[in-house]
């Protein structure tokens, strides 16, 4: 962890630390505190049970007129209530739909999205893989499936090229890491940077290698925002980062770059459910800046 990130993580510890100290030492009361705290954790659950929807925006001097755009990640064959509600609707004028992996549980008995593809219909939806998906044993039966209801995006099917859109895509990195690697720099020097180049890859904690790639907007998710997250700190630990992820969600940016990542769209439960962290649908309004 950076310093910068240890200076945020302090400063979120001193104010919940504030709270405490307010509590036990200036209103002299522990059961006021166990009160607000069993409520907390009660708001806390009962917050995150119904899905949203995320609205960004992009202007790029590379895009010509206005795209819309459908991005989810970490389905797990077990979509959070509403997750479908909203993916059907928004659908039905979207120009792009991407699925950042992790659509299919490792652990369901079939795919179980049937539903999600006939909610898309014709949508042209790309898809690439997720650490979930590449363990299950049914695998190459799982690909043949996406390609058949998606476009399955991957070093040798990249680049997808729509109007000013060039879609480029990659393999979870549990695949083959040297080929992750290699795709990096391949893209690096197959980019046409009159194109506004979309990068649809699972993990975030590489965004460093993303940006150097030159990608004007990478999407991803399989951090799950921390899957639960305490009030004023943010995620604990996250896949593939640990303790104190530095990529947890939202859009980070560096210059005319960007990547969001996804808080996910499942309402799976791990150790505990979601905690303070609703699961999602993002809305991407492509816009030409003028």
């Amino acid at each position: 962890m950076n310093f910068k990130m240890r200076k945020i993580y302090l400063y979120k510890f001193i104010l919940f630390s504030a709270f405490i100290f307010t509590n036990v030492f200036v209103f002299k009361s522990m059961k006021l505190l166990v009160f607000e705290l069993v409520a907390i954790v009660i708001y806390g659950f009962f917050y995150s049970k119904k899905a949203k929807r995320t609205v960004i925006e992009l202007k790029s001097k590379k895009i010509r007129g206005k795209y819309k755009a459908i991005f989810f990640a970490d389905y797990h064959s077990n979509p959070a209530d509403g997750i479908n509600d909203i993916i059907k609707s928004e659908s039905e004028n979207a120009d792009f739909i991407f699925l950042g992996g992790d659509i299919v549980d490792d652990k369901a008995e079939n795919f179980k999205v049937d539903e999600l593809f006939s909610m898309i219909g014709e949508k042209r939806a790309f898809y690439v893989l997720g650490n979930h998906e590449v363990r299950r044993k049914d695998l190459s039966d799982l690909i043949k499936y996406f390609k058949n209801n998606s476009t399955y995006l991957t070093r040798k099917t990249s680049p997808i090229s729509i109007s000013n859109f060039d879609i480029y895509g990659i393999d979870d990195v549990t695949v083959n890491e040297n080929d992750f690697n290699y795709s990096l720099l391949y893209f690096k020097e197959q980019l046409d940077m009159k194109k506004f180049n979309i990068l649809l890859v699972h993990r975030p904690e590489y965004f460093e290698k993303y940006l150097e790639a030159g990608f004007d907007l990478v999407l991803t998710g399989h951090a799950h925002a921390g899957h639960a997250r305490l009030p004023f700190i943010g995620a604990i630990v996250a896949p593939g980062q640990g303790l104190f992820p530095r990529y947890q969600k939202g859009l980070y940016t560096k210059g005319e770059q960007n990547m969001f990542l996804t808080s996910g769209s499942s309402k799976k439960k791990y150790l505990v459910p979601r905690f303070f962290n609703k699961p999602e649908v993002v809305i991407i309004n492509f816009m030409e800046e003028l």
